[in-house]
């Protein structure tokens, strides 16, 4: 009997899925066996198979206890390639799988590999069923391994193919049928009206003479499917439509829906009076009329634009069904259901009632959780030196989006067509981005101190989740249907798990669409916050609490049982054990109870969202591509301008580690925008590539949230604050990588809402974004500030095609020129501004602070004298074409080194190393902005006067306070280079009589002694942005942590519309020099932009300030406003470029780099 038991529990263990058993009571017992599975995976497929026959013939006897010898080989690697897949180890497709096994079977047996050969040969039905005769005399060989034979056949085509042995052009079973000899379109529209059946279509094809290639049947009807649709889509089949083709049943049924007869007697009983009252015609046409015909014919004649609008605006407003139908009586009532039902998002998962449970707020479905899948359980290893990888198809160019805090739970628009989260699934979607990472998902309340408090009402006011009555207990459902409408005044109560499970129904209208199919279908990855890990600890607390309660009670009991059957020992034994019964005392089990609700929570979030993984808690590393990124949600949800402030404060140990990522993402559930700044990674003596710290923006509909909560003088909670306060700005980031240099874009919601009119619903076609960009067109700035000409600490580039050294914006120019876009046609850049600092000047003496690097004249002396005798001692050419290339760098770089310390030097150089040589340049410039058709409205047009010192142009010159401070501030350099520029392009026969239009457009913007240009860029679509350019930000210092941190809360706090100009802009753009670092960052009113200079850092700098920035940068504008597109900001550092400019042939790619320019 017991041996019968054993071998009844072994052959349980065989059953499908069943084998995954014995493999974890194996790791359990060997925690090494884990770590060889996970470098079995690592290895190829014929390494990996060998070796894990070796680890199940060295556990054999472990895994005899609990499974039958049979076929154990193959079902062991069956659970090791289940469990490698659960864990993301496993990256090999079965395709590897067949080939490996068709390989083994060529090598064994060399006479199959013949038999394969001929058959590659054959026409198509021939060479099936050759292939599948050769699989079947195979099969002992193939036992085990899961092939089935389509798989053979598809390997064997392919190896076919690659061996040469199936012949090029041959006719696949598909392409044929287009062949015109067989004139099948000529047939097809001959039978179209008369036969429809395709199984009829297919044997007319045969007779006709497509038998001789030897196709079935079924192969027609098959490719006959595909030709329909191409046809329809091609117009060369007409369709039959039956209210086109039956005279006056269309009007018969508009009077019907016009009167309200089909509201009232249903859809059905007019049906079946059409059919009668049309019998004849109907008959007559060969139609059917049926109730999907006139469903369709309905939905176009009562959704116009206006009634459609209408039931969008219902629900924006929180307007019920009921209320708002009354006014729409005359569509059938479960049409307009139906409708409704889509646009606040219909899903295909039904929610089903989580049940009873005792005690506060336990969770039921916990329990469902094994305690072997808990113990087990880890967040994919990753750290920065071993990163989770983003597959990416080419590592140097790629985008990844990373909406931020979709705030399910809070309130929203229950229109699902117009929700933030959902659009920027989209627009991932439709921009083609390799991955989205998600984090801050949920808006959930957990319980606090005042939890019953008038706070806590008030901050209940921003929530927006409404119960789903299905989701409650089975026996509390009727009466909570009840009170939501309206039937009882009883006050609904809901348990945690069931909101949280509420939330989870939410977040899957958000990711998935009616039919089921993702909103995104590429690879999610979710990183889980202080929300997140609140509600674990709270679950466990909870459930520690209910446990500790009910053994008081037992305790108590017992104590009063003893204490009454007088037996005064036992009673103050249990009295004693009654006494530790205190939570705080709970320490062991706080970290398993927290991690069985962290395993729910994370299991939850896999099954709502399509192709989720979650990564990880706080923080996670990724390798894409080429690039390293870090993303992280801070620890605290203050609402905050400092949050870049905080990251940027604590970076330093990260680059002396060498773990400063090339981008790290902040992720805060209350952050008031995108903000930016680069931070060097200077190592082993050489400057490395920027690091870009970026704060990610909150993706809510800042407008709707704002309007709701316009009743309440205290912002209770965080969002009320978010919402309130005038600089924030709700949308997304998305990182981009073109030519290896990582950038940003800035999607607001006026971005994402433009995908609103793209229907959530089945069936829907979802056109993609050529490019990521599509259409939309850009005003380009281009940002080239504090040169510095004549310093000591000037970064300087080789560059090849000139001979001659150039600093980062000579350097961008060149790769421009390289490319063959200094061409009017190609340029597309339509803006170029120096802020600040065009010379050094010499106001502090700097001939007294020699650069560490220059060396003694002697030495110079000593050098040429050497390279004199290397360059005699040459013996080829090449040796002394090297060693003169070797003296020119030496000598060319301690001439830079020694700097240019008397000012009118410097301004000479300027004209000679930077305006000459770009003439071209500015000549495509102009040109660009000429034929753009951009206006560019100084303040003086707008103000009504003659002449304004600031006003803007194509080509805007600063000057800086270094050149000012040398001359006593009784002269400006801007004017000079402006001048130069005018002067050298009218020397060209395209701008000879066109002065006016030079000094229009080549200006030297002056506020009294300072750079400050103010005005308004009109595009030809008439959107406006207002301009305001300056050398250096406002008089309040600088925070170098976050250097527009100061200008930005002034602007708020104090300024107004300091210009007089810019009401009624789309965006203010306000760009500064001056402090030698990148910078961004987006409000509600104003874009801000600072960039880098050409030079390294200095004495000054190394006084205690961080290592500046050195490159240049462009912004691009939407042509068409926010609503068209994201704010492109692209930044160049001086690595990067040098790499390129250095590297023959090397280029940037800029149709994808600034695409689409105006």
């Amino acid at each position: 009997m017991a041996k019968k038991i054993e071998h009844t529990r072994k052959k349980k263990l065989t059953k499908r899925g069943a084998h995954s058993q014995y493999l974890l009571r194996l790791l359990e017992a060997h925690p090494e066996v884990e770590k060889s599975l996970r470098r079995c995976f690592i290895q190829v497929y014929e390494k990996r198979v060998e070796n894990l026959r070796k680890m199940c013939g060295q556990y054999r006897a472990f895994i005899l206890k609990y499974t039958t010898p049979d076929n154990i080989e193959t079902r062991f690697m069956n659970a090791c390639d289940a469990y490698a897949r659960k864990h993301l180890w496993k990256r090999n497709t079965d395709r590897v799988h067949t080939h490996y096994f068709l390989n083994g079977l060529f090598k064994k047996y060399p006479k199959v590999k013949q038999e394969v050969n001929a058959a590659c040969k054959e026409p198509f039905a021939d060479r099936t069923v050759m292939l599948s005769d050769i699989f079947n005399a195979n099969k002992e060989y193939f036992r085990g391994s899961g092939v089935r034979p389509e798989q053979f056949a598809n390997a064997c085509v392919a190896y076919g193919r690659r061996a040469g042995w199936v012949e090029k052009g041959k006719p696949s079973k598909s392409s044929w049928i287009a062949d015109e000899s067989f004139e099948v379109q000529k047939l097809l529209k001959s039978k179209w009206k008369t036969e429809p059946s395709l199984e009829k279509i297919a044997q007319d094809l045969i007779d006709a003479g497509a038998k001789k290639r030897v196709i079935t049947a079924n192969d027609l009807i098959n490719a006959g499917r595909t030709l329909f649709l191409t046809g329809r889509k091609k117009l060369f089949l007409q369709q039959r439509d039956v209210w086109n083709d039956v005279p006056g049943l269309s009007k018969r049924l508009t009077e019907c829906f016009k009167s309200g007869v089909i509201a009232k007697r249903g859809i059905d009983a007019i049906a079946k009076e059409l059919k009668q009252e049309f019998a004849e015609a109907l008959k007559e046409k060969s139609h059917r009329l049926t109730i999907k015909d006139i469903k369709a014919e309905l939905e176009a004649l009562f959704w116009t634009k206006d009634r459609e609008s209408s039931m969008k605006e219902a629900i924006r407003g929180d307007m019920t069904f009921d209320e708002w139908y009354k006014y729409h009586d005359i569509m059938p009532l479960s049409l307009a259901k139906e409708k409704w039902r889509w646009m606040t998002g219909a899903t295909t998962s039904s929610p089903r009632a989580i049940g009873h449970i005792s005690g506060f707020n336990r969770f039921k479905e916990l329990f469902d959780l094994k305690s072997k899948e808990v113990r087990l359980f880890s967040f994919p290893e990753h750290s920065f030196a071993s990163p989770f990888s983003i597959p990416v198809s080419d590592a140097d160019n790629w985008s990844v989006s990373l909406p931020n805090a979709f705030h399910i739970g809070a309130v929203h628009s229950r229109n699902i067509e117009e929700n933030p989260a959902r659009l920027s699934l989209v627009d991932a979607r439709r921009r083609g981005d390799a991955a989205v990472i998600l984090s801050n998902m949920f808006h959930l309340d957990i319980a606090k101190k005042d939890a019953g408090g008038p706070l806590n009402v008030l901050r209940a006011l921003v929530a927006g989740y409404n119960p789903n009555v299905d989701l409650l207990d089975e026996a509390y459902q009727e009466e909570a249907q009840a009170i939501l409408e309206g039937k009882s005044d009883d006050l609904l109560y809901e348990r945690t798990e069931e909101a949280f499970k509420n939330l989870l129904q939410g977040l899957r209208k958000v990711c998935v669409q009616p039919d089921g199919s993702p909103e995104y279908p590429g690879p999610v990855y979710v990183l889980l916050g202080w929300q997140e890990e609140a509600l674990a600890a709270a679950i466990a607390r909870w459930e520690m609490l209910y446990r500790t309660e009910l053994l008081r009670l037992k305790l108590d009991s017992e104590i009063r049982v003893a204490k009454k059957a007088g037996n005064i020992t036992q009673a103050e034994i249990l009295q004693a054990r009654r006494s530790r019964t205190v939570i705080s005392n709970v320490r062991y089990q706080r970290r398993e109870r927290f991690q069985q609700a962290l395993v729910y929570i994370v299991k939850q979030i896999e099954a709502t969202i399509p192709n989720a993984v979650v990564i990880g808690m706080g923080s996670a590393c990724f390798k894409i591509g080429s690039a390293t990124l870090e993303v992280k949600i801070p620890s605290h949800d203050r609402v905050t301008g400092s949050l870049l402030d905080d990251e940027v404060s604590g970076h330093t140990p990260k680059v002396l580690r060498r773990e400063l990522a090339d981008a790290t993402v902040i992720c805060h559930p209350f952050s008031l925008g995108y903000r930016s700044t680069n931070r060097e990674r200077d190592s082993m003596g050489k400057r490395g590539r920027d690091a870009r710290i970026i704060i990610a923006p909150v993706l809510i509909n800042d407008e709707y949230v704002r309007a709701r909560i316009t009743n309440t003088v205290r912002k209770a909670h965080q969002l009320s604050r978010l919402v309130s306060n005038e600089q924030f700005c709700p949308g997304v980031v998305r990182l981009t990588c073109c030519s290896g240099m990582v950038n940003t874009d800035d999607l607001s919601i006026k971005t994402l809402l433009t995908h609103a009119n793209i229907p959530h619903k089945e069936g829907a076609q979802l056109q993609t974004i050529p490019g990521g960009y599509g259409k939309s067109k850009y005003i380009y700035f281009y940002f080239d500030t504090d040169r510095h000409y004549g310093s000591r600490n000037r970064e300087h580039i080789w560059i090849p095609e000139q001979e001659s050294y150039g600093g980062v914006g000579e350097a961008t120019i060149a790769l421009l020129r390289r490319a063959g876009m200094c061409t009017p046609a190609a340029f597309p850049i339509h803006c170029a501004t120096t802020n600040d600092d065009g010379v050094q000047g010499n106001h502090f003496q700097v001939q007294q602070q020699p650069h560490p690097q220059q060396v003694p004249y002697a030495f110079i002396e000593q050098y040429l004298s050497d390279a004199k005798k290397d360059m005699l001692n040459a013996d080829t050419p090449e040796k002394r074409a090297k060693c003169f290339s070797d003296t020119r760098d030496f000598i060319l770089r301690q001439f830079l080194l020694r700097g240019v310390d008397w000012t009118q030097d410097q301004v000479e150089e300027v004209f000679a190393r930077h305006i000459e040589p770009n003439l071209d340049f500015y000549n495509c410039l102009i040109s660009r902005a000429l034929q753009s058709g951009l206006r560019f409205r100084g303040i003086s047009e707008l103000a009504g006067v003659p002449f304004d010192g600031r006003d803007i142009g194509a080509c805007m010159i600063g000057t800086g306070n270094h050149f000012a401070k040398t001359v006593n501030k009784e002269m400006t350099e801007g004017v000079l280079y402006a001048r130069s520029i005018r002067e050298r392009l009218r020397a060209l026969p395209k701008w000879r009589d066109k002065e006016e239009v030079l000094k229009k457009y080549i200006k030297a913007p002056l506020y009294s002694n300072q750079f400050i240009a103010w005005g308004i860029i009109e595009t030809p679509g008439g959107c406006q942005f207002g301009i305001d350019f300056r050398s250096t930000p406002d008089a309040h210092g600088v925070n170098w942590n976050d250097p527009l941190l100061k200008v930005i809360n002034n602007d708020y706090k104090k300024r107004g519309n300091y210009s007089r100009i810019f009401d009624g802009v789309e965006a203010v753009f306000k760009t500064f020099g001056d402090k030698h670092f990148h910078a961004s960052a987006s409000t509600a009113r104003t874009i801000y932009h600072m960039t880098a200079s050409s030079t390294t850092t200095d004495l000054f700098g190394e006084l205690g300030f961080p290592p500046n920035n050195t490159g240049n940068s462009i912004v691009g504008l939407p042509a068409d406003g926010f609503a068209s597109g994201p704010v492109i900001r692209r930044v160049f550092c001086y690595r990067q470029v040098k790499e390129l400019v250095e590297k023959p042939g090397a280029n940037i790619d800029w149709e994808k780099f600034l695409p689409n320019p105006l």
